[in-house]
Order: C-alpha cells, then structure tokens, then sequence
C-alpha cells in the first residue's frame, strides 16, 4: 500500500481542513509500490469506445461494388435507428419543456453542464493512508484492472449498512440524520462490478439481502419484513436502470414504490391498507441502496422526468473509467485469496473502531461544511441537485471519521475536508451522467445558444421559425417555439 512521506502529510493538511481542502495532491509519490509498478495512482482517462466494422471474407463471385453497397445499406439503416431513438428522446424532452418555467429551467440548465476531466483518479486524494480504503484499493490496483471506484464505493455501501445495523446517527442543524447512502455506480460493460461488490460483501460479514422485488407491495412487505425482525436494509441491485424505469412508468407494477421510497429518504414512515391487513405502517423504512449499471445501457434508460422532477436527484452518482495503465490482458487471473485477505482486513480494522449511537458535528466541522458549501458550488448543476449532494457530506464526514480509526463522538474540520473532495467526484460525474443522458438536447441548446448571440450581434430577433430552418433535429413549430422560450427564457 502506499504512504504519503511525513513531510508530504504535513503539506497535505493532515492537522487542518484548511490545508487538506485547499492543498492539491502531490503529483508524484515515488513511494508507492503497488504490484509491477512503483508508480502513484495513474489518472483514469477518458476513452472513447471505438467501434470497427467488421467484415467478413466475400464470397468469389461478390465484386467490391456490391460489397460497399452492402456496407452503405447497413450503415444508412443504422444511422435511421439511430435517429429515431434519438428523435423519440428529443420529442419527450422538448415536450416537457412546454409544461412549467421550471422545467424549462432545469433542463436547459442539465443540457449546458460541461464537466470537468480529472487530471489524475479522483479517489486517490480521498484515501486515508492505512485505513481500511487505503487495503482495498492497493489490492485491487495490484491484483486486477477492475476501475477503483467499484470496490471503493462498495465499502462505502456496506460501511453504511453496518452503522445502521448499529442504530448510529449523526446530530447537525438540530436534527438526528441517519448514515445510510443511495449510489447509482455506472462503469463499462464488463468492468467487474458484480465481482468487485460480491468480494466486499463476503469480506463484510453481512449480507447484502434486501430483495429485488417485482412489485410495489412486495416492496413494502419486504420493507415491513425487515423492520420487524429488525434487520438492516441494503439493497444491492444489478442492471438498475430497468429497476428505475419501471417505478418511473405508472402503469408498471413498480410505480407504487416511488412514493415508498420518497419517504423513506426522508425518513418518513410508510404506510400500506389493504383488505387482509388493514393498514400496516413501516415506522422506520430507511435502507442503502447501491445501484450498479453499464453507463451505456443507464444512457439510454434513464427517464428525462426522473431528471427533472427530482427523483433521480435523491442519488449520488459515480461513473466509473477503466485505467488505461492497466490493461486487461496483463491480468488473466485475478489472485482472490489476496483480494479477499486485504477486504477482510479493512472491516476488520473498521469493526475494531468503538461506536456512539450518536456523533455531533463540533464547530470547526460547522465551518468546513459552510466553507465547501461556497466552494464547491460553480453554478452549472441545478441548486436542488447540490443541496442534497451537500447534506451527503454529512455522512461522509462520518464515514472517514470511522475509516480514520477516530474514536471521539465529534466530526472535525478534517472529516469533513475529506467528504468535501468525494462530494466534488459526484458533482462531476452528474454532469457527464445528465449530459450523456441528454446528449441530443445538448447539441440542440448549444446551437440555440450560438445563434441566439449571433442575431443579437446583428440587431435581429431569432424566431422559432429560423430555428425550423438552421437547427437539425427542430422539425415542427411547435417544438422550436418550446426550445425557443426555453433557451431565451433561461440565458
């Protein structure tokens, strides 16, 4: 595992959130030794999927002529599906444009996110030397190409299972909040999300039980189930975008666990009458949810509603990159016995850490959270998607507080410093999450806006017929009148 050199912890703030905060990270740390490589955490890159035609062998008789206009056929016939997937999204987002000032708003605002490309992994600087994430990580950057956010946001999900198994809560602004954490984890097909979430889980000592359920009262049942026998809820699920879609569609049979899961993330009781039972309450319905998906297929599923109406706003969101410094054809076996000895020494190290049923936030930790609320705040993703990241602060503070080893009931300036930089990896990862999402919308705006300033330039006014004629995807008046408010309306 690697180590920050003393003169590097002394740089890095380790004794203050000021330094920790506002100190950028090293750029090189020739101390790290992590398997084949002495070398620091490398950045995770963007890359681009490149996909190649593949041909096959023609026939004899098959001249070149005829195969290039197979080639064309198919590409024109994919370029057509294309379209009409991309049209059908751009319809429903345009006609909601239509329906409040507020929508218009809010999805004018997600279609301008630019996010910001990070210069090295993100994780690295959240990482507390020894600690229990700091096990994890080394070995699965050693032993496998797995992205890092996997395992790292796996601990996470199952440190905040574990603490409410525990009954902790946190006391701030005059309320008792409670730890548990809602995560939506997007990473390429193939990356190893199920592998890295289920060698967490066994080195964890609990399961990850709550059921995938098929239904809105088989929901609340499950809910009611694991309240009476007083069983933490975590529920881990898999392809969770289909999950989404189907509690977003009122016709599905999982509509009905969208007011359910309101309430429980705000803590709420909830309630269920039926002929049978009469009406049955879930006096404490809280539970952790860890959402794993390909970043493609969530693209694609993601309901535009959900964007705006604020359901999908109540998850923190982590898009995860392969590394291109480790390739997958280094690691054709994945050493799980080490693997699994360095999970379990990180719960082991965790579990060993005395609890309070209840932690305050002392007032150096006050400040800090009022000085990353200014700071973190760049104006580019919606205010309400920003409150709620920020009070996830809250219970990140805890967590690296008990990740520390720290056995005070108070969360200090540093706790919070930390949580501040994992809050800056959602931050940015909902901006690539909304505008992969919304990508179509995006160009569209962006071209709105482009010739908005060029007519004010000229002294003109752009009109929604202008953009029938200069703005592809813009068929009809009715959809560029919509566009056109909302775009003006909104600059």
């Amino acid at each position: 595992m690697w180590r920050f050199p003393p003169e590097t912890q002394a740089q890095q703030g380790f004794t203050g959130f000021e330094a920790l905060w506002m100190t950028p990270p090293p750029k090189t740390r020739q101390s790290l030794e992590m398997g084949r490589r002495a070398a620091p955490f490398r950045a995770f890159k963007a890359w681009v999927d490149v996909r190649e035609l593949s041909s096959t062998a023609a026939k004899p008789h098959t001249t070149e002529k005829k195969m290039a206009t197979q080639r064309n056929t198919l590409n024109s016939l994919q370029i057509r599906a294309n379209g009409r997937a991309a049209g059908a999204e751009r319809n429903a987002l345009i006609t909601m444009m239509a329906r409040s000032a507020e929508a218009r708003e809010q999805l004018v605002a997600m279609a301008r996110l630019k996010d910001k490309p990070a210069s090295a992994w993100r994780g690295f600087t959240t990482i507390i030397p020894d600690g229990p994430l700091d096990k994890v990580c080394s070995a699965f950057h050693k032993e496998t190409d797995i992205p890092l956010e996997l395992p790292y946001f796996s601990l996470l999900f199952f440190l905040s299972g574990y603490l409410l198994e525990r009954g902790v809560k946190i006391e701030f602004a005059g309320k008792l909040r409670t730890p548990e954490t809602w995560t939506i984890l997007l990473a390429p097909s193939g990356s190893g999300k199920t592998f890295a979430s289920g060698q967490i889980a066994e080195a964890a000592g609990f399961e990850a039980d709550f059921p995938s359920c098929a239904s809105g009262p088989a929901f609340f049942q499950a809910l009611h189930e694991f309240s009476e026998q007083g069983k933490p809820k975590l529920w881990l699920e898999d392809e969770f975008a289909q999950k989404l879609r189907g509690i977003e569609t009122p016709s599905n049979p999982l509509s009905e666990m969208k007011e359910h899961l309101l309430r429980a993330y705000d803590g709420k009781p909830v309630d269920r009458t039926t002929k049978k039972d009469g009406k049955v309450i879930v006096e404490d319905p809280r539970l952790a949810i860890l959402g794993l998906n390909t970043d493609e297929g969530f693209y694609k599923t993601v309901s535009p509603e959900s964007l705006v109406d604020g359901f999908a706003q109540r998850f923190a969101y982590v898009v995860a990159r392969e590394d291109d410094e480790r390739a997958f054809t280094d690691y054709p076996i994945y050493d799980e016995a080490a693997l699994g000895k360095a999970c379990r020494s990180a719960f082991e190290a965790i579990k060993a850490v005395p609890l309070h049923s209840a932690y305050r936030v002392d007032k150096e930790g006050e400040a800090a959270f009022r000085e990353l609320f200014g700071k973190l705040f760049d104006g580019q993703v919606q205010k309400s998607f920003y409150r709620r990241a920020m009070w996830l602060a809250v219970k990140y503070a805890l967590f690296f507080h008990i990740l520390a080893g720290k056995t005070t009931d108070e969360l200090d300036g540093i706790d919070f410093g930390y949580a501040g930089r994992l809050i800056q990896i959602h931050l940015n990862d909902v901006k690539v999450m909304l505008g992969e999402a919304m990508s179509d919308l995006a160009r569209i705006v962006s071209k709105v806006d482009k010739l908005a300033a060029e007519y004010h330039a000229q002294g003109r006014t752009l009109t929604a017929r202008d953009l029938v004629h200069k703005v592809h995807g813009l068929r009809s008046m009715s959809d560029a009148k919509a566009v056109l408010q909302a775009v003006i309306g909104c600059q």
